[in-house]
């Protein structure tokens, strides 16, 4: 019996997803932060004039389309690695972006907690970095 079409798609999906494990997981982890921050409408607080900007859904949708874009593209596994190169850049801006933030927290606001979110962002920085090196 012949195996139908879309499962062997399926299989190759799996197989890029699989073969490039690190993106994968990086457009997976921004994904899910950006869908963190979506649903929590106040996670942002300093400096007040700016919580509105830095809470904004529409930068949340942003994030969790590039993580999920980034995840698609890598499953379809196409020769021409520019797309993910693009979005591994933008997933490196997000990753900065909220570190920075953090720590603008952290420090500015006293607020220690946000020490764990900023050092999770720092390391999913690097490892944008490690996974762009043979992207």
């Amino acid at each position: 019996m012949k195996p139908m079409k879309h499962q062997s798609k399926l299989k190759r999906y799996l197989a890029n997803l699989k073969n490039n494990d690190l993106q994968a997981m990086v457009g997976a982890t921004v994904a899910v932060i950006g869908l963190s921050l979506w649903i929590d409408r106040h996670y942002f607080f300093w400096p007040p004039a700016w919580q509105n900007q830095l809470n904004d859904e529409g930068l949340d949708v942003i994030f969790m389309a590039v993580g999920l874009a980034l995840v698609f593209v890598t499953a379809a596994g196409s020769k021409d690695k520019t797309a993910a190169r693009w979005l591994l850049v933008a997933c490196a801006a997000i990753s900065a972006v909220l570190f920075a933030a953090q720590v603008c927290h952290g420090i500015f606001a006293g607020e220690p907690r946000m020490a764990h979110t900023a050092i999770g962002d720092a390391l999913l920085f690097l490892l944008i970095l490690h996974v762009s090196h043979d992207a």
